[in-house]
């Protein structure tokens, strides 16, 4: 699925970590360092560049298509 307005799909208050590990600790019960190995391959699959360095990263600092691929 392409999100339209990944803008307003992700929080503005949150890095992307925080976000995509909430995801993964509550749909999959991961923990964070298990969750974070698993959002690096993820976003390295979508190809998001430099991925641990993008994790700490608001959703304000991508450029929109990186927002409709870490949607």
């Amino acid at each position: 699925m392409i999100f339209q307005e990944p803008m307003v799909s992700l929080n503005p208050l949150h890095t992307l970590e925080k976000q995509l590990y909430e995801v993964l600790s509550l749909h999959r019960g991961m923990r964070r360092e298990a969750a974070r190995g698993e959002i690096l391959n993820c976003l390295d699959r979508v190809g998001i560049r430099q991925a641990a360095k993008r994790l700490t990263d608001y959703p304000h600092q991508l450029s929109g298509g990186e927002r409709q691929r870490v949607m």
